[in-house]
C-alpha cells in the first residue's frame, strides 16, 4: 500500500501476473457476516474469505494512488530466488507450491451471505 501512496515514479513489483489467485476479507465485512450468522443461529465451519486475482488488488490500490503506478510482474521463480518470504514480504502472495493457502473454497460462506465491499474500500 505504501508503494502506491508514495509520490514517486518508481515501479511497483507484483507477483507473476494479474490473474494469479489470492484471497482476503475486510474485517468489517467479516464482522457483519458473523453477527448476521449469530442473529440467525447459523452454525458450521466456513472459509470466510473472498476470491480475488492479483489484478483486482492492484486495481484497488491504483484507485488510492495520487497517480497511476507502473506495475512490474515478477515471475514466481525470481521472487523465490530473491528469498522473498510468501505472505510476509509480499502480502497476499504465495508461490505455486503453496497455492492451496489462497484457493480455499469459499462458496459455502458466500451462499450464507458473506459479501465483500469493493476492494478499493478495503485497501
Amino acid at each position: 500500500v505504501n508503494r502506491f501512496l508514495h509520490d514517486s515514479n518508481d515501479p511497483v513489483a507484483a507477483p507473476d501476473s494479474a490473474k494469479w489467485p489470492t484471497q482476503a476479507i475486510d474485517v468489517r465485512d467479516l464482522a457483519a457476516w458473523v453477527v448476521s450468522m449469530m442473529e440467525t443461529n447459523e452454525t458450521g465451519t466456513y472459509n470466510a474469505v473472498i476470491d480475488y486475482k492479483f489484478g483486482d488488488i492492484i486495481e484497488g490500490l491504483q484507485t488510492i494512488a495520487s497517480e497511476a503506478k507502473r506495475i512490474v510482474w515478477i515471475p514466481h521463480s525470481q521472487l523465490l530466488e530473491a528469498n522473498i518470504k510468501p505472505y510476509m514480504q509480499l502480502p497476499l502472495w504465495v508461490p505455486p507450491s503453496m497455492i492451496g493457502l489462497v484457493t480455499a473454497d469459499c462458496k459455502k460462506a458466500t451462499q450464507k451471505g458473506l459479501q465483500a465491499r469493493p476492494i478499493s474500500e478495503t485497501v
